[in-house]
């Protein structure tokens, strides 16, 4: 497609959209935190400012890495935009971080901006962070120890900043840098130029279908890129976003009822909401539309008993969305369409030479669009990595899919995710399918390890109980055995309380357990026989 102006169309930045915003309707309220503030507008524009210029007397310039540390929060967003005013890098980092991977992190980081309650974490690596120029806490710890370490509060007051100057962010500037998942590898640092970010948050919901009244649930952490995009697209149609840092069962339908939500994203949780015991009032809820993705099996149904439509799409850090279902999807095992909407993707499944594949035949998932500045543009200081990635004018997922003659996609596995079994190629997206599927399942993750027999793999399920269920591994493979071919089913099962999940898209880290691999509380379905 030629790129001509009427497919490409303005683009601001959620900075942008924020100050405009802030002179035309000042009041009013767009971000909410539960239990915590409201902040309209203009209180947003004035809290970016005020980091912007405090930021500014770090030293903070033109390119420089401001790592965050904290909890989703108002102030966060604030930070953020910020961070991007001076046309700086913001790089959230999960609360969760510590040690080695931590200092991996911070490496290029100019000014770490971290809860108080989180220093112990970082006081230790200091001696080796030469190039990390101040760390401001945020919260009610107090300073000590290293003569960089300020507050927030410090930082926010008023000075002076003679040469401070703010531009509106472009297309091609970038927006923040995100981590990617680490499923099958060290996570890498994605730079998320605002065009790419634009691209992202517009093809969550088709924004001519949205109003100022929109609601989105987001209960999300601040270094998810999914928490920056469900914000950016309420900036774009002036709606409000309702921010809490992580999903919470217990309080998640009080949640959507008190705020009047009337979006979310349900791909984290879903099971465990679909789950949950019916009540009479389940439908009785403000919410209209959710994202799920993967769709459960049973996402027709959860869409009735919640009274919600359920929309599903596949994507990642690095390509946004480009795969949409806009609507209801026809089946669960799909992931939607090609997006056609900006900035018009051009989406191919290949095989290990880059020649395309046959309808129905699985293929790596590579993408390009006709708008320039809409895919991520690489990875920081990795060079290499980013080159092997963007080979012959595409972006390589790593994502193998597959598609019908209808065009809707399905997603088969990761590249490195297939395991190799007595001469079968296992799918073990399609073995977790039917795990999840179990009454007394609440997640699975399914990899291969190396077979002592068979000189290929052996298939192992990970797999985490429902709350109160004691589940039985031989009863369970006993169950995949009726729906799994033979050469599917789990010969190991292990029971675990949680799935290891990487801190950027909370995406199952296989990598982790395929290290781990068999242990003594592994159930062996031979030694059993």
């Amino acid at each position: 497609m030629s790129v001509t102006p009427d497919v490409w169309p303005d683009t601001p930045s959620l900075l942008t959209i924020v100050r405009e915003r802030a002179r035309t309707t000042a009041d009013r309220p767009f971000l909410v935190e539960v239990g915590g503030r409201t902040v309209s507008f203009a209180e947003l524009e004035a809290e970016a400012t005020a980091w912007a210029a405090g930021l500014h007397r770090l030293g903070v310039c033109r390119g420089d890495v401001v790592c965050s540390m904290q909890a989703t929060s108002a102030s966060g967003i604030a930070l953020w935009l910020g961070a991007c005013a001076l046309g700086a890098i913001d790089a959230g980092i999960a609360v969760s971080y510590r040690g080695g991977l931590l200092r991996e992190l911070l490496e290029k980081a100019t000014v770490l901006v971290v809860d108080g309650d989180l220093l112990d974490r970082v006081t230790p690596l200091l001696p080796e962070l030469a190039d990390l120029r101040a760390i401001v806490l945020t919260g009610t710890a107090s300073v000590a120890g290293d003569a960089r370490i300020t507050t927030a509060a410090e930082v926010l007051a008023p000075g002076s900043n003679p040469d401070l100057v703010m531009a509106d962010p472009q297309p091609w500037d970038i927006g923040c840098l995100t981590h990617t998942s680490g499923t099958t590898g060290p996570s890498k640092g994605v730079l998320l130029p605002w065009g790419h970010l634009y691209a992202f948050a517009t093809a969550l919901f088709d924004p001519a279908t949205l109003g100022p009244d929109e609601v989105f649930y987001s209960p999300m952490p601040m270094n998810h890129v999914a928490q920056r995009v469900q914000t950016y697209l309420m900036g774009l149609t002036g709606g409000r976003v309702v921010l809490r840092n992580a999903f919470s069962a217990s309080e998640y339908w009080s949640d959507i009822r008190r705020h009047g939500a009337t979006l979310t994203n349900v791909s984290v949780g879903a099971r465990i909401l679909w789950n949950a015991q019916p009540r009479p009032d389940d439908a009785e809820n403000p919410l209209r539309r959710a994202l799920m993705s993967p769709l459960l099996p049973e996402y027709q149904e959860f869409g009735e008993r919640f009274g919600l439509e359920v929309q599903t799409m596949f994507g990642s850090t690095e390509v946004g969305l480009p795969i949409v279902s806009d609507g209801p999807a026809p089946y669960a095992r799909t992931s939607g369409r090609v997006n056609s909407r900006f900035p018009h993707f051009e989406v191919r499944l290949v095989d290990e030479h880059d020649r395309p594949v046959q309808v129905g035949t699985p293929g790596e998932l590579v993408v390009r669009t006709a708008v320039p500045w809409t895919l991520n543009r690489g990875y920081l200081g990795r060079p290499e990595a980013s080159l092997e990635a963007w080979r012959n004018g595409w972006f390589h997922t790593g994502d193998m899919l597959v598609v019908d003659e209808d065009g809707w996609y399905s997603f088969a596995d990761r590249v490195t995710d297939s395991i190799r079994r007595r001469g079968e190629n296992v799918s073990s997206w399609e073995v977790e399918r039917v795990i999840g599927t179990q009454p007394d399942v609440g997640e699975a993750a399914v990899v291969g390890v190396e077979s002592s027999t068979w000189g290929e793999q052996d298939v192992l399920a990970v797999v985490v109980p429902t709350v109160d269920s004691s589940l039985d591994p031989t009863d369970l493979v006993r169950r995949l055995g009726e729906a799994l071919p033979s050469f599917m089913v789990p010969r190991y099962v292990r029971v675990v309380d949680a799935l290891p999940r990487s801190e950027a898209t909370l995406r199952v880290q296989k990598g982790v357990l395929r290290a781990h691999g068999i242990d003594e509380d592994t159930w062996d379905r031979e030694a059993s026989r």
